[in-house]
């Protein structure tokens, strides 16, 4: 089972992408989530793990065309964002509200708060995703879910689970 979690809110505005600052829990409400829009196309549970570290400091690593080295984008990252654009297909995961939703059909007991410890809006076997990485009951630990472009309170459209 996963860890219970603090209650948060979530920060930002309607038309706001996320960023390290504007993240989950940011705009005075906690600490702000790293978020990133890496758009690494993460292609099993061992790149997910690999990947964490990076996440959570805020820079992510995106693997490079062998699939095995790793590449550092954290120059990248530090660019600021553009708001996502109508063809964004992870767009409606960017509003607060929506991304609210989604975590919660993450939570292990209905109406608990999840607050991630990181987000990546990338992909997962070549399909838009976004990358959740949650505290796990084990220090140290996370546990890391990948979710399409429709999760949604009631339905968090997994795509792959691993713990890190």
């Amino acid at each position: 089972g996963a860890a219970a979690l603090g209650a948060t809110r979530l920060g930002g505005t309607d038309d706001e992408a996320p960023t390290a600052s504007t993240a989950a829990g940011g705009g005075g409400a906690g600490p702000a989530v790293p978020t990133s829009t890496s758009g690494t196309d993460y292609a099993d549970p061992a790149a997910l793990r690999r990947a964490v570290p990076g996440l959570l400091a805020g820079a992510p690593r995106a693997l490079a065309s062998t699939g095995d080295a790793l590449e550092d984008r954290a120059s990248a990252e530090s660019a600021p964002q553009a708001p996502p654009g109508p063809a964004d297909p992870l767009a409606r995961l960017r509003d607060p509200a929506e991304l609210a939703a989604c975590l919660s059909a993450l939570a292990t007991t209905p109406g608990e708060a999840v607050v991630p410890a990181a987000l990546d809006y990338a992909s997962y076997g070549g399909q838009p995703a976004l990358v959740v990485v949650l505290p796990a009951p084990a220090a140290g630990a996370y546990e890391v879910f990948v979710v399409d472009a429709g999760c949604t309170a009631g339905r968090d459209g997994t795509l792959a689970f691993t713990r890190a």
